[in-house]
C-alpha cells in the first residue's frame, strides 16, 4: 500500500465504516474521506484523529511506516501476532458449532485457517455465499469470515443467527423499539431489513473477514 488513498481505504474497509461513518467519528466531513481517497488530496490537518477514529497508527496511515496496528474490539482479549488456527465449516455446521462449550477437534473440520486476530476458543470459519452482504463496505461470495460465539453481539456487528429450524445467515445485528433486527448489505436484497426470527440464536460475531489466497 504505497499510498495514503490506498492505506486509508484498507483501514476503513477492515473497520467496516461507510465514509460517512468515519468522518463523523474522526470529525471531518465525507467528502474530505472521499477526495483522501481519490488521491485528490495527499494529506489532511486531522490525519491523526483519522487514524484514531480507524484505530492504526497515524505515521503508518500518514506515510506508510511503521506497520499497521489495527487494534481488537474491547471484547476480544488481544493475543500474540500468531493466534493459532480455526476449523472451517459448512453453514449445516455453523448451527451446532456455536452451541458447543468447548474448543473442536481436529477431526470435526477438513480444513484449518490461520486466524490474523485475537479470537476466542470456540471460533470458527464460514465461506460466505450468496450476495445478501454484497455492498462497497461489506462481504462477497467465497470470503471467509471469522466467527467468535464468545464475542458480545451488539447492534451494528456482523453476525451468524441460526433459527429453530437449525438454517444459519449472516446478518447486521440492529435494535429497534420491538426488539432485535437483521440487515442485508445489499440494498437490493429482499427481504432487506427484518425482525429476528422467534426462537433464533446468536452463532457468532464476525471479527475478520478475508479472501483465501
Amino acid at each position: 500500500m504505497e499510498t495514503l488513498a490506498n492505506r486509508l481505504r484498507w483501514a476503513r474497509k477492515k473497520k467496516r465504516l461507510s465514509q460517512e461513518e468515519l468522518g463523523k467519528l474522526a470529525g471531518v466531513s465525507q467528502s474530505t474521506i472521499g477526495n483522501l481517497e481519490a488521491g485528490t488530496r495527499a494529506s489532511a490537518r486531522k490525519i491523526a484523529s483519522i487514524a484514531a477514529a480507524l484505530n492504526v497508527d497515524a505515521l503508518w496511515l500518514a506515510e506508510g511506516k511503521p506497520r499497521p496496528a489495527i487494534r481488537h474490539a474491547p471484547d476480544i482479549e488481544p493475543g500474540p501476532d500468531i493466534h493459532g488456527q480455526v476449523p472451517l465449516i459448512n453453514w449445516v455446521q455453523a448451527g451446532c458449532f456455536s452451541l458447543m462449550r468447548e474448543s473442536y477437534l481436529p477431526s470435526e473440520a477438513d480444513m484449518w485457517l490461520a486466524c490474523p486476530v485475537a479470537h476466542g476458543p470456540r471460533t470458527y470459519c464460514l465461506r460466505v455465499v450468496g450476495r445478501s452482504m454484497a455492498s462497497e463496505d461489506g462481504y462477497y461470495e467465497g470470503e471467509i469470515i471469522f466467527v467468535d460465539p464468545d464475542a458480545e453481539a451488539l447492534p451494528g456487528r456482523d453476525v451468524i443467527v441460526t433459527t429453530v429450524d437449525g438454517e444459519s445467515t449472516f446478518k447486521r445485528l440492529k435494535m429497534d423499539i420491538d426488539g432485535y433486527y437483521l440487515l442485508a448489505l445489499n440494498p437490493k436484497w429482499e427481504p432487506n431489513y427484518f425482525k429476528m426470527p422467534e426462537g433464533s440464536h446468536i452463532g457468532g460475531v464476525v471479527i475478520f473477514a478475508g479472501r483465501e489466497c
